[in-house]
């Protein structure tokens, strides 16, 4: 499961970060899970829950990007820098953060 992260209640918004933690499966949130990619789900999830209006996707996947986007997330491109292994989430959330309160303005 992807690891999920609220931008802000106040904003109506969330966002997903599309690091899995299990390892040695490639591009996992695009594998498909009876007939849907993995992501697909969390994303419609969020989409339907009360109070949120925009989903955001942090990825540095064009593919993740494009599959998270036919389900009707924000995209917000990672920078290499923060994809890596070593990288915990909290610089990854600023970044995030960051971008989607310029989407916003």
């Amino acid at each position: 499961m992807a690891e999920l992260f609220k931008l802000s209640a106040d904003w109506g918004k969330i966002s997903f970060h599309d690091r899995i933690i299990i390892y040695g499966i490639p591009q996992k949130n695009i594998r498909l899970l009876t007939g849907k990619p993995l992501i697909a789900y969390a994303i419609q999830n969020a989409l339907s829950a009360s109070g949120i209006d925009d989903v955001f996707v942090s990825t540095d996947s064009e593919e993740i990007a494009e599959v998270a986007r036919a389900f009707g997330a924000e995209i917000l491109m990672r920078d290499a820098a923060l994809s890596d292994d070593y990288t915990t989430l909290d610089p990854v959330i600023y970044d995030a953060l960051e971008k989607a309160e310029n989407i916003q303005t």
